[in-house]
């Protein structure tokens, strides 16, 4: 086999690269692109009342829950540790 050939093999491979790799990233840009205008508008006021249903319904448990002033947590776990001895302090 010549050298010639061994290039010419080379650019073959690497024109088919270049041109599999646009065809690839021209899918890519194509299933990914961002909607027409309504469309995101329409998704971003659906996701906007998402948000404020969501809110509405945490701060009507928030209400619900009594308030603490004094700071003392109503569910006190105890924590368990090593035992250490009176006399040791």
């Amino acid at each position: 086999m010549r050298d010639t050939d061994k290039h010419s093999g080379k650019k073959v491979a690497f024109f088919s690269g270049v041109l599999l790799g646009s065809v690839a990233g021209a899918a890519a840009v194509y299933f990914t692109a961002v909607s027409s205008g309504r469309k995101s508008f329409i998704r971003i006021q659906d996701t906007g009342r998402t948000m404020i249903n969501k809110a509405a319904g945490l701060y009507k448990k928030a209400r619900k829950r009594p308030i603490n002033l004094k700071g003392e947590s109503e569910h006190q776990e105890q924590v368990q540790g090593i035992p250490i001895p009176r006399d040791y302090v």
